[in-house]
């Protein structure tokens, strides 16, 4: 019976080197900054949705800003100014909460898949106008599953609004004023009735022009206004939000804001909407139908670029 000779020992792993570290590190950094690229978007946004800047006819000295909205002092607060603490408590926060509102919506759409159309949970969002004419149930369980999702993760949403205004020196505990730490049902009480606000233009405005898309092809130019509508509400919505979530929800206590915010808390989505119009014009319709415009135009290059990866011929050769 011939023999063979034993295999040979396996040769160790080389020990890593000093070039091999320093690709590892050089790969975090990089990641990381990835990551906070990534985020930092957030904050200027934020800030520039939150900057309070009353018109002359409105303005309180006590009160009020006098700071241009578009001065460089004001750009300089927005983009560069006190920019890396806040950014670290956005992306704390924005990572917890994501992954957390992800499991729920999970569990919750699990739940209720048996009446939900293809396991979808948010089917109040997007061309629905099918959806309610041919399961309306489905529908409302839908927006009212969103709204409560929504509602439970209120107090993330909150505090993630204003990390991006809470100037570095503030400690983190004070992205709640001394009243909703004390009193968490406070932010339920002051804000939950606009969040309800929000979830009713947002729901009401996707239906409408989800209806009017249904009117013609949906790739045609004549949609083009109906989709700029769909945008712009949600871009809307947000700025009152944001206005709304910046302030502490009790009169008497102030954020320590990069920005300045408004004083006094509005006393409601309406009110929000309101007291923008009658103390600071309309600026915000210049700051939504432009991001609304460049949001439809980057959504409309990235449709495209995926049809031509995928070899499927762009919407106007069809």
């Amino acid at each position: 019976m011939a023999t063979y000779p034993p295999p040979p020992a396996p040769t160790p792993p080389a020990p890593a080197s000093l070039g091999d570290y320093a690709i590892a590190g050089a790969g975090f950094v990089v990641g990381v900054a990835g990551l906070g690229i990534s985020f930092y978007p957030y904050i200027p946004t934020t800030r520039i949705e939150a900057f309070y800047r009353p018109t002359k006819a409105a303005r309180n000295p006590a009160l009020g800003a006098d700071e241009s909205r578009v001065s460089w002092s004001a750009i300089k607060k927005y983009f560069f100014t006190d920019v890396g603490v806040p950014l670290v408590r956005v992306a704390v926060l924005r990572i917890v909460s994501e992954r957390l509102y992800a499991f729920a919506d999970l569990g919750l759409a699990a739940l209720l898949s048996p009446v939900l159309p293809y396991g979808r949970l948010n089917v109040a969002v997007g061309p629905t106008s099918l959806l309610l004419t041919y399961a309306p149930g489905a529908f409302a369980i839908s927006a009212v599953a969103t709204f409560a999702l929504d509602a439970l993760f209120l107090p993330f949403k909150v505090a993630l609004t204003r990390a991006a205004l809470l100037k570095s020196s503030r400690p983190s505990k004070d992205l709640l004023s001394h009243t909703e730490r004390s009193q968490p049902l406070t932010i339920y009480k002051r804000l939950l009735p606009a969040l309800l606000g929000t979830s009713v233009f947002t729901t009401s405005s996707s239906l409408l022009t989800s209806f009017l898309i249904s009117l013609t092809d949906p790739e045609s130019a004549l949609a083009l206004p109906a989709r700029l509508l769909a945008v712009a509400s949600n871009l809307f919505s947000s700025v009152v939000m944001t206005r709304l979530i910046a302030q502490y929800t009790v009169e008497g206590e102030q954020i320590d804001s990069v920005v300045p915010v408004r004083p006094q808390p509005y006393k409601g989505w309406l009110d929000c909407v309101k007291s923008i119009v009658r103390e600071e014009g309309y600026w915000f319709a210049g700051w939504v139908l432009v991001n609304s415009a460049l949001g439809l135009g980057m959504l409309e290059v990235l449709t495209r670029g995926q049809q031509a990866g995928e070899g499927l011929p762009a919407p106007a050769d069809v």
